[in-house]
């Protein structure tokens, strides 16, 4: 897979490269020209400057500063499963359909985590918890698009793991019932990579099959044509909400067999692997804090 990969430079700043075959080189282009580029189906950058050394150590492929969002139960399996478990603590079940996508939003650059990072959950946290998701990321600016459109404003696809508290996030018989913010943000909550697929080589993004692994166990194992909401669906109801700008993530919801639906939980030395077509495998593992950073 021929995709663009990211460095940190001398000044911790994420700087784009390019992932070949042949190895990892270094290239001309900033952050806005690589998006750019890759929204307008262009040839990933063909301008290799040197190649890097061998022990590089890779990042999340994603300019700083920009927004991560996520859309929640997107997937009808992973909406029963869950409602199976949920429905024993007390919790209504879902009407059939919501009127709107539940989005919320991950802090981008302290959630943020690239490959063979080292995951830690929130201290307390007694039940950790993985998702496997499609992660597209926006190109072009766009506001209140259609979605016949909204394709045209992807620059490429990641693999995302989307990490959860599970404990935090349930708050059974209080108001609000569910804790988002605690459950789905803390250092390290958002593994992205191993690299950014251009657009341009994903034929369909609705029909990628996905799989997750820990220890070699397979979790999750799924496909995004199991989508409630289909990704063009996603991008033009949340721009009907907030402008997209170049480099924001967008996180589209995960199939079924999560931790939470099976009653199992990450463990320090896990080690995850989550694949999806096209898109190369991103593996992180599950242990104590270093105080490093993770994206």
């Amino acid at each position: 897979m021929v995709g663009i990969s990211a460095y940190r430079d001398n000044s911790g700043r994420r700087v784009p490269c390019l992932r070949t075959e042949d190895g990892v080189f270094a290239i001309a282009e900033d952050w806005p020209e690589v998006l750019a580029r890759l929204a307008d189906r262009a040839e990933v950058p063909a301008t290799p400057t040197k190649r890097l050394s061998g022990d590089i150590v890779t990042c999340a492929p994603l300019p700083e500063g920009r927004m991560i969002y996520a859309i929640g139960v997107n997937y009808a399996d992973h909406v029963q499963a869950g409602f199976e478990v949920m429905r024993d603590m007390g919790f209504r079940d879902p009407v059939a359909a919501p009127p709107r996508p539940a989005f919320f939003c991950k802090p981008p650059d302290p959630c943020l985590a690239g490959p063979g990072a080292c995951i830690t959950p929130p201290e307390g946290c007694m039940s950790f918890d993985m998702e496997i998701e499609l992660c597209a990321v926006i190109g072009r600016e766009g506001k209140a698009l259609r979605a016949d459109a909204a394709l045209d404003h992807v620059a490429g696809y990641a693999i995302a793991l989307d990490m959860s508290a599970r404990d935090f996030q349930l708050l059974p018989g209080t108001l609000f019932g569910i804790d988002l913010f605690c459950g789905k943000v803390f250092d390290g909550a958002c593994p992205v990579g191993p690299a950014l697929c251009p657009a341009g080589d994903i034929a369909d993004p609705g029909a990628l099959a996905l799989r997750a692994a820990v220890n070699g166990e397979v979790w999750q194992e799924g496909n995004t044509a199991g989508m409630t909401l289909s990704l063009p669906g996603i991008i033009a109801a949340l721009s009907r909400l907030v402008t997209l700008y170049p480099g924001d993530a967008i996180l589209t919801g995960t199939p079924a067999g999560t931790g939470f639906e099976t009653g199992r939980s990450l463990r320090p030395e896990d080690v995850i692997s989550a694949r999806i077509d096209g898109l190369g495998e991103l593996s992180v593992r599950i242990g104590a804090s270093s105080g490093a950073k993770t994206a």
